[in-house]
């Protein structure tokens, strides 16, 4: 069969560079109704603590109108700003790299009802695994990787162990 050429390159794309918490993502990634969008991402993992005025202020900004956000994990923004992004297209899906905290303790109560009351569901998770490289004083990091999309039918998965298993519902614990 005919394939096109890789050059001379041709426009596949769009890159921005910005503060995902400020930039309106309507903006950044127009779509239409019927367009099948995939957000992924692995946004910077900073405790409530760890985190600098600027990027509390972020918290702000993407919570603006709601309340008891400010103890939040700093990746609870893209899992919000991402939900409000897909709306109710049931084609779209997000799913984050992120420290298995934000579905632990009161992280849970501060952030899923927010999303999950929003017509959305997990669709599919990694629980847990560690997360190391090779840098020096490296510190393995517990994290998981939560999928969420609107509700709708189709099967939701647990990967536990290397083994997909079909779930009828995956709360936010995991």
């Amino acid at each position: 069969g005919f394939k096109q050429p890789t050059l001379p390159l041709q426009e596949a794309g769009k890159i921005v560079c910005g503060n995902a918490t400020r930039l309106d993502w309507n903006q950044v990634c127009l779509t239409s109704e019927s367009d099948e969008v995939y957000v992924l991402g692995n946004p910077p993992y900073l405790g409530a603590r760890l985190q600098t005025m600027n990027q509390k202020k972020d918290l702000k900004h993407s919570f603006e109108g709601l309340t008891k956000y400010q103890n939040l994990d700093y990746i609870a923004c893209w899992f919000f700003r991402a939900s409000q992004y897909i709306k109710n297209n049931l084609k779209s899906s997000v799913a984050f790299v992120t420290t298995n905290s934000i579905c632990q303790g009161a992280q849970v109560s501060m952030i899923w009802p927010h999303i999950l009351n929003r017509n959305k569901e997990i669709s599919f998770a990694y629980p847990k695994f560690t997360w190391s490289n090779n840098a020096k004083n490296n510190a393995g990091v517990i994290c998981s990787i939560i999928g969420v999309r609107s509700v709708n039918n189709k099967p939701k998965y647990m990967f536990i162990d290397n083994t997909r298993l079909i779930a009828k519902n995956i709360n936010a614990f995991l």
